[in-house]
C-alpha cells in the first residue's frame, strides 16, 4: 500500500507541474490506494483510477464535491477552471431578471 501511496503522489505532483508549472511536493499530496488529493492556489486537484480531475463545490448553493470532466492537457484545465460549473439536480443559476417559474 505505501508503494502504491507514493506512486500516486508522484504522478499528481508531476502531472500538476506539467499543467500549472507549480511544483507540489509529495509530502504535501494527501493520498490513499485509491486516489491523490493536492492543492494548487485554493484549487483540489484529485487523481485517481479515471484520472486526473478538478473538484468543485456547488456553483449555486456552495456544498458538495464534484469532479469535473478529466483534464489532460491545457485546453480541459482552462475548461475546468474557467466555464465548468457544477450543480446539484436540484440547484439551478438563475438571474434576478430571469426568475425561475413557479
Amino acid at each position: 500500500m505505501r508503494t502504491r501511496c507514493a506512486a500516486l503522489r508522484r504522478d499528481l505532483s508531476a502531472r500538476l507541474l506539467a499543467l500549472t508549472g507549480r511544483h507540489v511536493s509529495s509530502r504535501k499530496i494527501y493520498a490513499d490506494e485509491h486516489m491523490a488529493v493536492a492543492g494548487v492556489d485554493d484549487v483540489t486537484f484529485r487523481l485517481h483510477h479515471s484520472g486526473l480531475v478538478l473538484v468543485r463545490t456547488c456553483a449555486h448553493c456552495g456544498t458538495g464535491h464534484f469532479e469535473s470532466p478529466k483534464i489532460g492537457n491545457f485546453s480541459d484545465l482552462g475548461y475546468a477552471l474557467s466555464a465548468w460549473g457544477p450543480l446539484h439536480e436540484d440547484c439551478e443559476c438563475y438571474s434576478e431578471e430571469d426568475p425561475p417559474d413557479l
